[in-house]
């Protein structure tokens, strides 16, 4: 992540506005030009604080992702609890959040290094703090699952990007429930009778096959 930039107002309005604008009209349609006269300021003041629009795209992606973890280190608790993943997606909605289905699109198209950054980012700030989550409740007994950590998260990430569009309420219900589905998936516990009897089971075995030699 790249060092972050001192404070200062006019930088700030700038990613502002440039936001707002890239979010409603898209990257292509968003001319400095336009940012000029929203802001009142002129080119020469923009390019003080950036070299070009990409960059100032650039830094509005860095500064979303700042915000979010963030707000990730301060909410996510240190002993890991079902409740953290609740946490992480919420997180991870605000993100998708912050940029619209347009702008991503264009990203996609025209900038595709962007694209792997984006990609590498969402990873080290979501996907990986997710999968430790995953697999410290499977070791404590709090979750049950069989198949590989990093392919569970990937799946619930594509589930989470899916149901992204749904209204706040109904796609905070669907990850809850699949959440809890984990924590009640895992294998009825065998009575101590049980353990015994299983544990038994070998020495009979090896009686029995001692009376066929003789």
């Amino acid at each position: 992540m790249a060092e972050i930039p001192t404070p200062n107002p006019v930088r700030t309005k700038i990613l502002d506005l440039c936001l707002e604008a890239f979010n409603q009209d898209g990257y292509r349609k968003v001319s400095m030009d336009l940012v000029c006269r929203q802001l009142k300021i002129s080119k020469k003041t923009i390019y003080r604080h950036f070299k070009s629009k990409e960059e100032i795209l650039e830094e509005i992606l860095r500064e979303q992702l700042r915000e979010i973890e963030s707000k990730s280190d301060h909410s996510v608790t240190k002993n890991p609890a079902l409740q953290d993943l609740n946490t992480l997606s919420e997180l991870y909605f605000t993100f998708l959040d912050s940029l619209s289905g347009t702008l991503l699109g264009e990203i996609s198209e025209s900038l595709p290094h962007l694209t792997s950054w984006i990609d590498l980012s969402e990873k080290q700030a979501f996907r990986e703090p997710f999968r430790k989550i995953l697999r410290a409740l499977r070791n404590e007994g709090s979750i049950f699952f069989t198949m590989n950590s990093r392919e569970l998260t990937d799946a619930i990430f594509g589930m989470l990007r899916g149901i992204h569009p749904l209204p706040a309420d109904q796609r905070t219900l669907v990850y809850s429930l699949a959440f809890a589905g984990l924590a009640k998936s895992e294998p009825a516990k065998k009575s101590g009778r049980s353990r015994e009897k299983e544990a038994a089971e070998p020495e009979k075995t090896k009686k029995s096959g001692r009376k066929k030699n003789k």
